[in-house]
């Protein structure tokens, strides 16, 4: 950093350098600060001259001298001291018999021709020596690096569907809001930080459900020109009353290639890092860029229900997702369907065709759901009571006891 520094009247232009704005450099030339006449005392006639044009202009430089600088990139956010540099060129001058002590101190033509610039990112100065060892080089600052890391104790659950209609969506939202784990009559606070993201990037309704506006968080993370960093995914969520984060789907539909799979690695890494529970509402339509996902989750919730064609279509999905995952655990969730007190042959037989246990019922509520839907109100908090909110909250404690439990001792658990 240089700053040119306005001559007063009466003194030399030429002896007006760009000096360093140092207070350890204030205080050093002080002893010069009376005129260049003594060299010798000051380390050369360059110091000298600098101490010429610091007489002239000592109130600038008091005032700049100890203010801040954000910019610079340097601990303390000041640039370092390189007057150190002038007892080295004061020993070359003594070598030489004074030669270059007699040399006038000139100023450069133009900014650009100076030889004594301040590179802040080596720490170094063109034409001098290296900065004394008391000031290391500042450090560069690395952006738009994407997350390659997540917590151990965060956990990845994805939705899916075995076809449309299923309510595929209002377990995924409902599920989350209920992981938040809020105890407690006059708890307000969420115990647990927790994300939904929904990746049915075409049709999509989480945000309405929630009654949130999209702000094309999830676009501008598509549209980025290399994988997005943990503040570009923080930057695109929006946040639910309840305390829930939200990545909603755009509200226009996008290719479905408008997603990558690093891109995607990278926005689930950001939200493992810093929730608890990831719930991701998957598309209806198996795309590539669902590996990264796969190989990140720890339960998939295939919601469906029992006809044949669904029953059918759920055990393909569940297969071609197990080629990625072959540990995934996987939870059945009937929909649309009362818990039967003993289970018929129609319910065995569909749990052999999908090769998992009938472990969740979600009873049909087609009155509240709608209502709940129309307001913009997830059905847990508008009717907790009612038979579907008590069923996702049993889903969500199953959830959270295997969770607490070790990542190779879950098995038993399925």
């Amino acid at each position: 950093m240089r700053v040119p520094i306005e001559p007063e009247k009466g003194t030399d232009a030429m002896a007006v350098t760009y000096m360093f704005q140092s207070p350890q450099s204030v205080r050093k030339d002080a002893p010069c600060a009376t005129g260049a006449a003594d060299a010798a005392g000051c380390g050369d006639a360059t110091t000298a001259g600098a101490g010429a044009a610091r007489a002239a202009v000592n109130g600038t430089v008091g005032m700049t001298a100890g203010r801040p600088f954000d910019r610079s990139g340097t601990r303390g956010g000041l640039l370092p001291d390189l007057t150190g540099t002038s007892a080295q060129t004061s020993d070359r001058c003594a070598g030489t018999g004074g030669q270059e002590a007699a040399k006038p101190a000139t100023a450069p033509d133009t900014p650009a021709a100076a030889s004594d610039t301040f590179d802040t990112r080596a720490g170094t100065t063109t034409g001098f020596q290296a900065e004394p060892a008391g000031h290391p080089a500042p450090a560069v600052q690395m952006h738009n690096l994407p997350v390659k890391w997540a917590p151990s104790n965060s956990r990845l659950i994805l939705v899916a569907r075995s076809r449309g209609g299923m309510g595929a969506t209002s377990v995924a939202a409902n599920l989350a809001i209920e992981l938040l784990n809020h105890r407690g009559v006059f708890a307000t606070a969420p115990r647990r930080q927790v994300a939904l993201v929904d990746l049915d990037v075409q049709f999509g309704t989480a945000a309405s459900l929630l009654d949130l506006e999209d702000r094309g968080g999830l676009l501008a993370l598509a549209r980025l020109p290399e994988e997005p960093d943990i503040q570009a995914v923080r930057n695109a969520l929006s946040v639910h009353p309840c305390g829930l984060k939200v990545l909603p789907a755009p509200r226009k539909a996008i290719p479905l290639d408008a997603l990558d799979g690093p891109r995607v690695a990278s926005i689930i890494d950001g939200l493992m890092a810093e929730h608890d529970y990831v719930v991701v509402d998957l598309p209806p339509a198996l795309v590539y860029w669902l590996e990264p996902l796969l190989k990140r989750a720890d339960r998939l919730l295939m919601v469906t229900d029992l006809a044949v064609p669904s029953v059918a279509s759920a055990r393909r999905i569940i297969d071609l997702m197990r080629e990625d995952n072959a540990e995934l655990d996987v939870d059945v969730v009937v929909s649309r369907e009362q818990k039967p007190l003993f289970q018929r042959r129609l319910h065995r037989d569909a749990a052999d065709a999908l090769g998992e246990p009938l472990g969740h019922w979600l009873p049909d509520e087609t009155r509240l759901s709608r209502q709940a839907l129309d307001r913009g109100e997830p059905l847990v908090s508008l009717s907790p009571r009612c038979p579907w909110s008590r069923a996702v909250r049993k889903l969500a404690r199953k959830i959270e006891a295997a969770a607490a439990m070790p990542r190779k001792s879950r098995e038993s658990d399925r």
